[in-house]
């Protein structure tokens, strides 16, 4: 058993070395305009400095002064231990002024912050599984 988790824990220092997370980076002023099917760019991460993390987030929120709804999704590096949810993203914690936040989602998943769509991810929901196992093997 010893030796089965030596291995994940070389295998996922291996893969884990170089790796970047990648999120859309989206602008638009449309509140479905950062969806899948509007081809949002897909964004290297890159690597996080140290005592930092990365996340992926996507945000719709509406411009009282513009008087126009957007929505925008990018990467962004917050400190690391943060909690995974919109309370990492400043903007979504503390709005502007004239800014009324509609939906703020923070992941850490590649390509994950995409505008959501009414079907889930088939290989998302393989994946479940296995994160579930790895959670209990690593937290041991």
């Amino acid at each position: 058993m010893a030796k089965l988790i030596y291995f994940f824990i070389c295998l996922t220092i291996v893969f884990g070395t170089g790796y970047s997370l990648k999120c859309y980076k989206c602008d638009s002023e449309k509140l479905d305009g950062c969806v899948k099917n509007e081809k949002p760019t897909e964004q290297p991460c890159g690597n996080a400095p140290p005592n930092m993390a990365q996340f992926c987030f996507y945000k719709t929120a509406y411009d009282s002064v513009k008087k126009v709804n957007f929505a925008n999704s990018s990467c962004i590096q917050v400190p690391a231990g943060s909690a995974l949810d919109r309370s990492s993203i400043p903007d979504c914690k503390t709005p502007p002024a004239g800014i009324e936040i509609k939906e703020c989602r923070v992941c850490a998943l590649d390509l994950c912050n995409s505008a959501p769509l009414t079907s889930t991810s088939l290989i998302t929901m393989m994946c479940l599984p296995l994160i579930f196992v790895f959670a209990k093997i690593f937290s041991h």
